[in-house]
């Protein structure tokens, strides 16, 4: 008897309980296949919980059939299914450590799923940090560069003539027009919208503003409703942002809060949306987003915090 409570005992204290914290916490993170190892192994587990509660119930009815001080007799009593209590113990126990054994194997399936987790995440911190990087240095050589105005050529040659200005003129009204009648090229390659999204994220990573924007319009105009919305439409306000086109960044960033406000992004976006605003010299305004940023969100990583605390203080919130 005591042996049968302390394997009870020893699977929910030690087996149940940390492989269903864990499946938990690793259960909201992307993968198809990793999303299919964590539903078999949950489905598993509660196999387990229900055998689990079946053997409870054995020992639970071989306890009642002995009682208390009650001579070896008691132990031979035929249970009403036909087998004596001290049987059904007896396969209780074989049953509880084969539990014992595929919770073993379970454990250590859920310990490489988790590695693989974590592997990904620590890759996926990398890039977004490498992003930050490239991003913020695009934004410091635009601030201390200044674009000379281009002067017209003064070696005296004469323009083309009149007519010919005409002509040209009217040769590119007609075609802006068949332009602006014909539906935009597609800048995304066909694919899922991971697929997609990926390709407009990889643009980014290349520098490559101008295409990247378009990836983004293009990948909200068509996936707007995708749960990688909210991230495009953070980044998207990136590039505004890189180019210093304040106003168009500062829309974005507000229309991202507005339309995905429970986006994994959504931090960042107000913290985007706070320095936006300081750099268009709406200082109370970026304090609030600031401050409103802070009550939403209470636990920020590392990274955004330590941001946010600097950009704050740059602006001069109380």
């Amino acid at each position: 008897m005591q042996r049968i409570q302390h394997l009870f005992n020893h699977l929910q204290a030690v087996w149940l309980a940390p492989v269903c914290i864990a499946l938990m916490l690793i259960a909201p993170t992307p993968g198809a296949a990793q999303n299919a190892d964590i539903q078999t192994l949950t489905q598993r587990i509660e196999r387990l919980q229900r055998d689990l509660r079946e053997l409870q119930k054995d020992y639970y009815r071989g306890q009642k059939s002995r009682a208390p001080g009650a001579a070896t007799e008691a132990d031979k009593a035929v249970a009403p299914g036909g087998a004596s209590s001290g049987g059904q113990l007896a396969n209780a126990e074989i049953r509880m450590s084969n539990l014992e054994t595929e919770m073993r194997l379970l454990t250590g399936q859920l310990e490489e799923v988790r590695h693989g987790i974590q592997t990904v995440l620590q890759r996926l911190d990398g890039l977004v940090k490498d992003v930050d990087f490239r991003l913020t240095e695009i934004e410091r050589g635009r601030t201390g560069t200044k674009t000379m105005p281009s002067s017209p050529p003064s070696n005296g040659a004469a323009g083309p003539n009149t007519d010919d200005k005409a002509d040209n003129r009217a040769d590119n009204e007609a075609a802006g027009q068949v332009a602006a009648n014909a539906p935009p090229p597609s800048v995304l390659p066909k694919g899922t919208p991971m697929e997609r999204y990926n390709y407009a994220y990889s643009l980014l990573l290349k520098v490559r503003l101008d295409e990247a924007e378009a990836a983004f319009q293009e990948f909200l105009a068509k996936h707007g409703d995708d749960k990688l919305a909210g991230n495009a439409q953070f980044w998207l306000g990136q590039t505004y942002f890189t180019q210093e086109r304040y106003s168009d960044a500062a829309r974005t960033f507000l229309a991202g809060i507005d339309r995905y406000p429970k986006s994994n992004k959504a931090p960042d976006t107000w913290l985007k949306l706070g320095i936006t605003l300081g750099k268009l010299d709406q200082k109370e305004e970026a304090c609030a987003a600031f401050l409103e940023m802070r009550n939403l969100f209470s636990n920020l990583r590392a990274q955004v915090e330590k941001r946010l605390r600097r950009e704050t203080r740059l602006a001069g919130c109380n």
